[in-house]
């Protein structure tokens, strides 16, 4: 066999000399040679031998009667032939090496499945690789690039398990882990304290339970300058498992979940991490201590912290940043928020910062409720709507008022009217949260000046569950509970025209807890505290956990050991932080340039609270609990750089550029539909109400005649056109409702019963009814074929000719 390596190939083999005691010794490349030389031989002969080499002599004596020798065998037990390749003279620059082998013909040998080993440097280009694509996908480019249909595999596509082995030495080569530090992480970690580079980013270790805070010196740094930049700041919260593996404690024992806490900031959509602790205690003390030591090494106090409902979360919040705990903190806002007897902007804040819960969690909170088991759906969207509408609310007397509707619906039994002629309480209250969720304008008529908070020395009335004790706002928070439920169930037992189906004193006896720590929560407090965001989010924190799962540690296997963990998540931090240094610079920026083009693109949320709250939702562009990756932030900052190149656009650093999407979370957004709902039969979807063209439907028969309509556009869209038009106007709809036109007729039908197959064949009706119209048909065997391919403004004035214009109406 002849086998030619290229002039490239042969530069990287190329002869050296080796010194062994007073000799020189003529030498291919060490760790190099053999790979290239049995790779190369199977791509040009495929024989299914793995061969390994014994020495490859070089000569370079004029009398030498050969430049190259190599010798070698086959691995395989069942073959072992040998293998010698000789080389006459070296190659000149730009020619092949031609390499004269010498062995049997062994295609027709059976093999076992044998491969060569995987040393010296190739191991090292294939750990690199298989860290970047992963070891599936390795084989499989390594497969595709290499082999033909009917190959067998080569002896270079290693096993997966020889892959992984690999892939990990190599990763641990980078995060400089030798092979025994896995016995003892925490003493590993401790080691990392003290030496360099990790010296001053890793502050606190427990050794039981295992604790570790780490931040690093840039962190508190782009923090300090993010204060000393932005007039309100924020921060999030959260914690999450799935990264850090158990550690061994005794040959029985083992650690308990660890999770890795973390404190996040926005700026421009950039997440930016400014705090972290890996924790086998997830108690309220351990995080309370966490956010002590933050403060304690220089962090100012933010202006408004967010997490989820868990209990540990909320104190050690409470507890790290007012000194208070959650009742006290809840106490002293009620308290401020019962001072509404002065102007809202002259009440003093009730602590240093605002504690909120992120609504995502808490609307999933209340969707989980075990008194919406079994229940029609549509029943737990009402309620758990009317909880966004209370959570939206930034004042006190708006959402008292939705308070005391949605109590009202879920505990009184009948619904509409009495034998006087005069509506139920439940009527009036679930028409009024009707309007509010559809419009989703917090405003309301009802009167609920009796109801207020008053001294509590004209209380001795109402039954608190708790003792009374002098300075103890909590009672208030029950004495103004209990004139809720009060007002709620008068006349839940006088018979109506009709049983409330949304009756569910199990719900009414949940949001009456709920609403004990509503300051958490609600808007309500955003005024007091300045806020300019209407609904708190730690979308955040989910955000840059996704980050770390999908970008930073996507090619290794998690959970891993805590020291690994630490290593390449503050390798990280450090990238994300220099990013972070300049997004604020530049934002910086951008405020004082979009300071003097237009004050309107700026959140001016302290200075106008009571506008309308559709304009302040719009503004806060964190209400989505999910992610958005692709970097979509106002216009008007990226007009200026219209002529960067796509490329530029789609730089490596988009990917943490989270900006999160515009578009509100479903129960937040006005929903028409629900005041066509019926006790007797809801729909669930808004998809019912879209018309499918007809030319995507199947033939239907109509009196024993079968009909296929075609291009249905113009007449779909004024429909749809018309039923939106009703959904959103109560006069509109009693308008078509009392209409004889059989096309607003249809209408009506999709609105009370959405899209079914009823409506398609009246459709056909329809167009058959308008002769006006001339709508070309034609016959396809039995099938009679309408095309109703019109112009839309002809259509309109002949399916609505007896009708008056909207302007009548």
């Amino acid at each position: 066999f002849n086998l030619y390596l290229t002039y490239e190939l042969w530069t990287e083999i190329r002869a050296g000399y080796i010194k062994y005691k007073d000799k020189a010794y003529g030498c291919l490349k060490p760790g190099v040679w053999s790979d290239i030389i049995s790779d190369e031989f199977w791509r040009q002969f495929r024989l299914p031998c793995a061969y390994v080499f014994k020495r490859a002599k070089v000569f370079f004596s004029d009398k030498r009667s050969h430049f190259i020798i190599v010798n070698g065998k086959c691995k395989s037990k069942a073959c072992g032939s040998s293998f010698t390749a000789y080389v006459d003279t070296e190659p000149k620059k730009g020619e092949h090496l031609i390499m004269r082998c010498v062995t049997k013909d062994t295609s027709t040998i059976p093999h076992e499945k044998v491969k060569r080993q995987l040393r010296f440097q190739k191991r090292q280009i294939v750990g690199k690789d298989l860290l970047v694509e992963g070891v599936s996908n390795w084989r499989r480019r390594l497969a595709m690039q290499e082999m033909k249909i009917g190959d067998i595999e080569p002896p270079f596509l290693y096993e997966s398990s020889i892959l992984r082995k690999v892939k990990q030495e190599y990763h641990d080569k980078t995060l400089d882990v030798g092979p025994k530090d896995g016995k003892d992480p925490i003493y590993i970690i401790r080691n990392m304290k003290h030496t360099s580079p990790y010296c001053g980013s890793i502050h606190e270790i427990t050794l039981d339970k295992i604790c570790v805070h780490y931040r690093t010196p840039t962190q508190m740094h782009v923090y300090r300058e993010y204060c000393r930049k932005k007039p309100y700041r924020r921060i999030a919260m959260d914690a999450t498992g799935s990264f850090v593996s158990k550690i061994q404690i005794t040959n029985n024992l083992q650690s308990g979940h660890i999770f890795l806490y973390v404190m996040v900031i926005n700026v421009e959509g950039l997440i930016i991490p400014i705090n972290e602790m890996i924790s086998e205690k997830h108690d309220t003390n351990t995080i309370e201590y966490w956010i002590k030591e933050w403060l304690r090494m220089g962090a100012s106090k933010p202006e408004e912290a967010i997490s989820d409902y868990l209990r540990a979360f909320l104190g050690a919040m409470t507890s790290g940043f007012n000194r208070m705990t959650i009742k006290e903190y809840v106490s002293a806002c009620f308290s401020a928020i019962n001072s509404h007897h002065t102007k809202i902007f002259e009440i003093n804040k009730p602590a240093d910062t605002y504690i909120r819960v992120d609504v995502a969690h808490l609307i999933k909170l209340v969707c989980h409720w075990k008194c919406f088991d079994k229940k029609h759906p549509d029943i737990k969207t009402f309620f758990v709507r009317c909880v966004a509408l209370m959570i939206s609310c930034q004042s006190f007397k708006t959402f008292e008022s939705i308070l005391l509707l949605t109590l009202t619906v879920s505990i009184q039994q009948y619904e509409g009217y009495y034998s006087t002629g005069l509506p139920s309480p439940a009527e009036e209250a679930k028409n009024e949260l009707e309007n509010h969720i559809a419009t989703e304008i917090h405003h309301t008529t009802l009167d609920i000046d009796h109801v207020e908070i008053t001294d509590r020395r004209e209380e001795n009335d109402i039954t608190l569950d708790i003792n009374d004790k002098e300075n103890d706002y909590s009672n208030d928070i029950h004495r103004w509970i209990e004139k809720l439920k009060m007002q709620a169930e008068i006349n839940s037992d006088k018979k109506a025209s009709r049983l409330n189906a949304f009756y569910l004193p199990e719900f009414y006896k949940q949001i009456i807890r709920l609403c004990l720590e509503f300051p958490l929560w609600s808007g309500v407090l955003a005024p007091i505290f300045n806020s300019e965001y209407v609904r708190a989010t730690s979308a955040h924190c989910e955000a840059y956990f996704k980050d770390l799962r999908e970008y930073i540690f996507k090619n290794v296997q998690t959970p891993m050991r805590a020291d690994k963990f630490i290593k390449m998540h503050l390798r990280s931090i450090d990238g994300t932080m220099k990013i972070a240094s300049a997004a604020i610079i530049t934002s910086n920026l951008n405020n004082i340039n979009n300071m003097s083009i237009n004050r309107n693109d700026i959140n001016m949320g302290n200075s106008h609270m009571d506008s309308n709250i559709n304009k302040e939702i719009e503004k806060n562009k964190d209400m989505h609990q999910f992610e958005n990756w692709m970097n979509k932030g106002k216009t008007e900052i990226l007009q200026q750089n219209e002529e960067m190149s796509e490329n530029t656009k789609l730089s490596e650093h988009r990917k943490l550029r989270n900006t999160l999407t515009n578009s509100k979370s479903k129960y937040f957004k006005p929903y028409p539909e629900i005041k066509h709902i019926k006790n007797n039969k809801i729909k669930k979807s808004t998809k019912k109400f879209l018309l499918r063209n007809g030319s995507f439907l199947q033939p239907l028969k109509i009196n024993r005649t079968t009909y296929e309509i075609r291009n249905t556009c113009p007449f779909d869209s004024i429909a749809q056109i018309i039923t939106l038009a009703a959904l959103e106007d109560t006069n509109y709809f009693n308008y078509i409702s009392n209409s004889n036109n059989r096309f607003l007729k249809l209408c009506e039908l999709i609105l009370k019963n959405g899209v079914n197959i009823t409506v398609y064949k009246e459709r056909i009706a329809v167009l058959l009814d308008n002769n006006e119209l001339n709508l070309p048909t034609t016959t396809d065997g039995n099938i009679h074929i309408i095309d109703v391919y019109n112009n839309i403004a002809v259509m309109w004035t002949n399916l609505t000719k007896d009708e008056p214009c909207i302007n009548k109406i």
